[in-house]
């Protein structure tokens, strides 16, 4: 039986991210009215709404897209809109959800990958799977972690046009001031651990530079290190979460104790305020000689610095239980319930899913092709730093695949920083979310 799409379903969407008050002020309807479907103009007007800025390099890249497919599409017309398809800080959009509620979707969205599971269980998604068929885009052109986010339930809801990771970037020529050995990065806990008490530096009581904040930049989140850690997030067979998992717990506890070895966390934090963007990025001042980061930065060392002597490596595991592996997430595009004109939103996805385009703009902005194809391409090669990224994304894990992982990533943020400033034990806040987790995910099996 067909489901309609509630205020209750969407108020459920957004309470793990942006909370029911907030929702609630959208004053939508009780459920979507689906029209019969329009007469077709001549020329098909159809909205993108994108999350990036459109003055921005991503927008300009997303914009010159658009006019390209609207030059070989002379039926149709795509705008790119900014704004709708993302609320600040969350997985979710008010925006979305209410003009979806309203019967007045965007025909095509950008969508955060994690938050597919839920859309598409309240049917605010549609679910693509025919036609990604259609188009010979099948399951076996992407890298794993690409199919695993865009399916749920074995169907095709978005398709993940732009993937990024997260490494452990490393100062070389800091490593040789320090008497390290620049071409083997450290790999385990244990190393990472004796490199960066060699690169920090201490007048009096302040710090100079720290060597390695493990919890600083993209080690903030627990999937970025969970992975290596061998951490499981969720029961792939029950669709239960594991957020508790024993490697989580040894991973924060490791983190607590490096917070302890270097003053607490009120010092560190007091170092890290003084942080400058761009050029003044303390990876680039050498402040913080290794860092957690994404494959963005390469673009910023390329513009700020480009004689900047660094490089990649793993994310650095513990010598029992651990792996190499890192995280990666991106974006997809998705079209929501109650589009006038499916067929032909479909159509701008899947022009702008073409091998050509994606290569073009994953290029452009330094991320990386959902293409395994395009892993062996000499221009996402020609970067070492790149080269190493590309080579990490067959190992590259995502978030668990469940309509709890918005109020999993909102869960697990505050339990770290309760955590960090010792409100919680480790174990018994994590097993308190996970039952909470759980809890929630019934309504859904």
């Amino acid at each position: 039986m067909s489901k309609q799409l509630s205020r209750r379903d969407f108020l459920r969407i957004g309470a793990g991210s942006m909370g029911a008050a907030a929702l609630a002020a959208c004053a939508m309807p009780t459920t979507v009215e689906v029209p019969a479907a329009p007469v077709r103009p001549e020329i098909v007007q159809l909205e993108y709404a994108g999350v990036h800025a459109p003055s921005g390099l991503v927008g300009e890249l997303k914009r010159e897209l658009v006019v390209q497919f609207n030059e070989a599409n002379p039926d149709l017309r795509l705008e790119y809109t900014w704004g709708a398809a993302r609320t600040a800080g969350t997985l979710a959009s008010e925006a979305l959800m209410a003009d979806i509620a309203a019967g007045i979707p965007p025909d095509l969205v950008d969508f955060e990958p994690a938050s597919v599971p839920l859309w598409a269980e309240n049917e605010a998604l549609v679910d693509l799977s025919d036609r990604m068929s259609a188009a010979n885009l099948t399951t076996d052109l992407f890298y794993k972690a690409v199919n695993d986010q865009n399916l749920w339930k074995g169907k095709w809801y978005a398709f993940l046009y732009s993937m990024d990771g997260r490494v452990l970037y490393y100062r070389k020529d800091l490593f040789r001031e320090a008497g390290l050995d620049p071409d083997n990065p450290p790999t385990h806990i244990d190393e990472i651990g004796a490199a960066a008490e060699a690169m920090t530096k201490k007048t009096g009581e302040r710090y100079e530079s720290i060597g390695f904040i493990p919890w600083a930049f993209q080690g903030r989140w627990v999937y970025t290190w969970g992975f290596s850690w061998g951490a499981e997030f969720m029961n792939p067979e029950t669709l239960e979460l594991t957020v508790n998992h024993d490697q989580v717990v040894a991973l924060w506890e490791w983190m607590r104790d490096w917070r302890d070895q270097y003053g607490g966390i009120n010092v560190i934090t007091s170092f890290t305020e003084a942080f400058g963007a761009q050029a003044q990025d303390p990876f680039i001042m050498g402040v913080v000689p290794m860092m957690i980061n994404g494959n963005w930065m390469i673009s910023n060392f390329r513009k700020y610095a480009p004689d900047l002597d660094y490089g990649a490596s793993w994310i650095p595991y513990p010598r029992e239980g651990g792996q190499e592996a890192t995280w990666t997430s991106g974006w997809s595009w998705a079209i929501p319930v109650g589009t006038d004109y499916l067929d032909d939103s479909f159509r701008a996805l899947s022009y702008l899913a073409e091998r050509g385009n994606i290569q073009w703009y994953n290029l452009g902005r330094s991320n990386f092709s959902p293409y395994i194809e395009h892993g062996e391409s000499p221009e996402f090669r020609e970067n070492p730093a790149m080269s190493f990224f590309v080579d990490t994304l067959p190992f590259a894990g995502i978030m668990p695949p469940t309509p709890m992982s918005d109020m999993a990533w909102a869960g697990l943020s505050d339990a770290f920083d309760d955590l960090m400033h010792d409100k919680v034990d480790v174990k018994e806040a994590l097993d308190a979310l996970n039952v909470r987790l759980n809890e929630e995910l019934q309504q859904y099996l």
